[in-house]
């Protein structure tokens, strides 16, 4: 079901626009590939998306080569396209199933169930999981980074070490902002290495903590994996590049509040909005209210803490380090806290003595919830730059000229209305234009 809700409008602006923004498109693919990579090529984003991308990519590569697609067709280029957004609709797949399997281990069956169906129905996960964007990407790799993590706390084992240790700088080498969420966490690891160290009454188990073999292998092992991903050893030049630019101008020029206590107030306030919007009010309230039980209850404070840790991790060290929020940062947070709401929902359908009035809420909640991420699939079906389309196609004809004063973003797929004739921006003369102002804003013009 979330699969479905999540590939309707995955064709959204193609064949030719690429519509959400800061979308990973065949293009920067292109180029990475044009430098191998290598010879100081860097962008705002770490390299790993772009390799599953070019790698996604070799079958359409192939088909050129033999002369099925002609090389730098429309076909081509939405073709890969299309395979772009098929691996974030694969990695939401794949994030609600290592939800399931963390919730099995921490909060129960049914509240697992729980879980899955309202973080399914939060709207960036939704929104996102049918965009090539890095959102649900890297989501699912932290996703997996926490199963891994809930399976050292419990047993100690190198190869889930190891297992955390990989999928944690994988999901950092997707998009540089998910170090927030594995600052505190990691933590975790070192005083569970403690307990275990003490439990066995020899001296100094900070210490012993610190030096064990399972913690300094997984530590290396993720250091490799980084100096991989970023290519130091081809592309040193390149990665300062991208350090410098995410601490420069991908960062401190999308700031919304100073660094003072009453900024970081207004950056609070901001994100609950956000949170609102993203959830809707029903489904706000039971996440807040699973994170209140959660902590109440004696029986889930160890889940509390696990589900808890890795959003204030994230807030502490990314959101209000950065000074600025959008609903799609939150992703990560959703996930997590999902779990207290599956929570939530448990208790609620748990009442004895009204347990069909309760149910018939939490069915309520949930249904309220589908139909408000469900608009969004409506609102990406109906675009107003369909409509627009639809009308040029029969004003504008072959050698007229379309002039536009909004970014590219903001216009219909321009080779849609050219009856066929001219199949890319850069065929059309700009002399002398015709001009249409659009101001496009939430689906609405």
């Amino acid at each position: 079901a979330s699969l479905a809700l999540n590939g309707v409008a995955l064709w959204w602006g193609l064949p030719g626009g690429y519509w959400p923004p800061d979308e990973l498109t065949p293009k920067d693919v292109a180029v990475a590939l044009a430098q191998r990579f290598s010879h100081g090529w860097f962008e705002r984003y770490p390299p790993f998306q772009f390799y599953v991308l070019a790698l996604i990519n070799l079958p359409v590569w192939l088909m050129e080569q033999a002369t099925m697609l002609a090389p730098g067709s429309l076909a081509g280029e939405t073709l890969r396209a299309v395979l772009g957004r098929l691996v974030s609709l694969a990695a939401s797949a794949g994030t609600l199933w290592l939800l399931c399997l963390c919730g099995l281990r921490l909060v129960g069956r049914r509240a697992t169930l729980f879980a899955l169906v309202q973080f399914a129905l939060t709207a960036p996960f939704v929104y996102y999981s049918k965009t090539a964007n890095l959102d649900v990407p890297y989501l699912f790799w932290f996703a997996l980074a926490f199963w891994f993590l809930l399976r050292v706390l419990d047993d100690l084992r190198l190869a889930d070490i190891i297992g955390y240790g990989i999928a944690a700088t994988l999901s950092i080498g997707t998009k540089d902002q998910a170090y927030g969420l594995f600052a505190l966490p990691s933590l975790l690891i070192l005083h569970r290495l403690w307990q275990d160290r003490r439990g066995d009454g020899r001296p100094a188990p900070w210490l012993r903590a610190c030096v064990d073999v399972r913690l300094l292998s997984g530590a290396g092992v993720a250091v490799v994996i980084f100096a991989l991903v970023h290519n130091f050893a081809f592309n040193w030049r390149g990665f300062v590049a991208h350090v410098d630019i995410i601490l420069g101008g991908a960062s401190q020029g999308y700031r919304m509040f100073p660094r003072t206590l009453a900024g970081e107030w207004d950056l609070l306030a901001l994100t609950l909005r956000i949170v609102q919007r993203a959830l809707g009010w029903p489904m706000t309230v039971t996440f807040l209210a699973g994170l209140v039980l959660a902590w109440r209850r004696p029986a889930t404070r160890r889940a509390a803490l696990l589900i808890t840790l890795p959003a204030v991790s994230y807030y502490l060290t990314f959101i209000a380090v950065v000074g600025y929020n959008y609903d799609r940062f939150l992703l990560p947070v959703f996930f997590v806290l999902s779990l207290g709401a599956g929570l939530a929902l448990d208790w609620w359908v748990s009442f004895g003595w009204s347990r069909a009035l309760h149910r018939a809420l939490a069915g309520a909640v949930l249904l309220y919830s589908l139909v408000y991420v469900a608009e969004i699939d409506v609102l990406m079906l109906r675009d107003s730059r369909y409509t627009l389309e639809r009308y040029f196609a029969g004003v504008v004809h072959a050698g007229e000229s379309v002039g536009y004063v909004f970014p590219t973003l903001y216009n219909p797929r321009l080779d849609a209305f050219q009856n066929g004739e001219i199949t890319s921006v850069e065929q059309l003369q700009w002399e002398q234009p015709r001009w249409f102002v659009l101001n496009v804003e939430y689906g609405r013009s």
